[in-house]
């Protein structure tokens, strides 16, 4: 569920969708401010709740009195099975809105991000943080080998079923961190927070300069 309670504390919102977006993004950002500028301290990450609760939040937004210290407004969420989709129903819940469109940064973003061509793919974060794991954990198990006997031992069980699992991304995820001591009960916000994942993965490359874009607006 999305806090309404929030009070604008930086000029550049960035709206994510769930709790577990919101820490993975606070980590990141965090990693970022300290590593490498401190601009990226413009920019304040909140969470919307459920992908259909876009609009109400941003309406919310709208009516606050301190609205008009907002600079730049930016969207990110899981681009799910539909990728097209997940970006029209983004702009549709900004006319809604009757927020100005110029308030919004002109790209949204979408997890797990795009390929080598350029071109969003469809999936979660899920699926973007598979791709980033550290490769070990102190006395872990290698996270490449631990990737490959997840994948293995997850095919199997798929094979076994009489439908398949419909979100295979998650499954496999939570077998890797269940494969660690360090990570076994964590969500993957928490992960974040606890050093699961390499901050300085190329795959991240993208959503840097995504954050770059919005931070410098401030400036």
């Amino acid at each position: 569920m999305a806090d309404n309670q929030f009070k604008i504390k930086a000029p550049c919102l960035l709206l994510c969708e769930g709790r577990d977006e919101s820490r993975f993004l606070i980590e990141y950002l965090q990693y970022l401010l300290r590593e490498v500028d401190k601009v990226y301290d413009n920019i304040q990450v909140e969470n919307f709740g459920g992908i259909n609760e876009l609009s109400k939040k941003l309406k919310t937004l709208g009516n606050m009195e301190s609205f008009e210290k907002v600079k730049k407004i930016a969207v990110i969420r899981d681009a799910e099975t539909d990728w097209t989709g997940a970006l029209s129903s983004i702009d549709s819940s900004i006319t809604a809105s009757q927020i100005s469109g110029a308030l919004f940064l002109g790209e949204h973003y979408l997890f797990p991000g795009k390929d080598d061509e350029g071109n969003w793919q469809n999936g979660t974060l899920e699926d973007l943080a598979i791709k980033i794991l550290k490769e070990d954990h102190d006395s872990e198990v290698a996270a490449e080998i631990l990737m490959a006997k997840s994948q293995e031992l997850l095919n199997y069980i798929n094979q076994q079923r009489v439908s398949e699992l419909p979100r295979l991304h998650k499954n496999l995820l939570h077998m890797v961190f269940s494969g660690t001591d360090k990570f076994v009960d964590l969500k993957i916000g928490e992960a974040a927070t606890a050093g699961a994942f390499n901050w300085e993965s190329s795959e991240l490359r993208e959503l840097k300069n995504f954050l770059s874009n919005l931070s410098n607006i401030a400036c």
